[in-house]
């Protein structure tokens, strides 16, 4: 990052996986009292507005909004206020689903925050390969009080199948436990699983994290690992 001056910050975000080397963030923003503004491959609002997924590795396994990252520019508040809000367009090829014409996709979200708990609700609108529009919204609450953390979230999908997906997260002292839960009209490739999970600090920025998934449908998850913030 950059400081341009009169409150202005530029600056360059890259992520690179280091196995395949496979990008997850690669952006260029400019940031100042009017917000930030953000282009290229890039975390979404809308993802953030719905997830409540405060695991370390197995959680928010079912996907119905197109994932995490995407490319395209977005706009985010910055107000002193409680609330916020954020507007991002996308390439509609991002995710392999597009025709190739251009910012097919878009997406808005708000958050109001609170001394007990934030609240954001988000809306993704997005046209697939066969021209058919799906519309995708939702929203999630949460908050932490006295080491407890805890998150609600629903999302729901309308398409030819209608997905909806929900879930809980509860946290204290190093221990949490996740949900997640989706439903279809058609009762196909419906599922559910619950996470159990521990974290305990090592030093800094060291933890060391197991995680076990048992879903309703396919094979257990178990992970043990060193996690290292540098």
């Amino acid at each position: 990052s950059h400081d341009l001056g009169n409150g202005m910050t530029g600056g360059l975000h890259i992520e690179k996986r280091l196995d395949n080397f496979r990008t997850r963030h690669q952006n260029v923003y400019l940031s100042g009292a009017f917000g930030k503004l953000t282009l290229g491959q890039q975390g979404t609002p809308f993802h953030s507005a719905v997830s409540w997924d405060g695991t370390n590795l197995f959680g928010n396994w079912i996907d119905i909004h197109g994932g995490s990252r995407g490319q395209g520019i977005q706009y985010s508040s910055m107000l002193d206020g409680p609330f916020n809000f954020a507007a991002m367009i996308r390439d509609d090829n991002s995710n392999g689903n597009g025709s190739g014409m251009g910012f097919d996709q878009y997406e808005f979200t708000v958050t109001y925050s609170m001394d007990v708990a934030t609240i954001s609700a988000g809306y993704l609108g997005d046209y697939l390969h066969d021209g058919e529009e799906k519309d995708v919204y939702g929203g999630s609450v949460g908050g932490s009080t006295g080491g407890l953390s805890w998150d609600l979230g629903y999302e729901k999908s309308s398409e030819m199948n209608d997905r909806t997906k929900y879930g809980a997260f509860v946290g204290y002292g190093g221990a949490y436990v996740f949900y997640e839960d989706l439903d279809t009209e058609n009762n196909m490739g419906e599922n559910h699983y619950i996470l159990l999970g521990y974290s305990r600090s090592l030093g800094t920025n060291t933890w060391a994290i197991v995680e076990v998934q048992v879903p309703d449908e396919g094979q257990n998850r178990t992970a043990l690992a060193l996690r290292v913030d540098f």
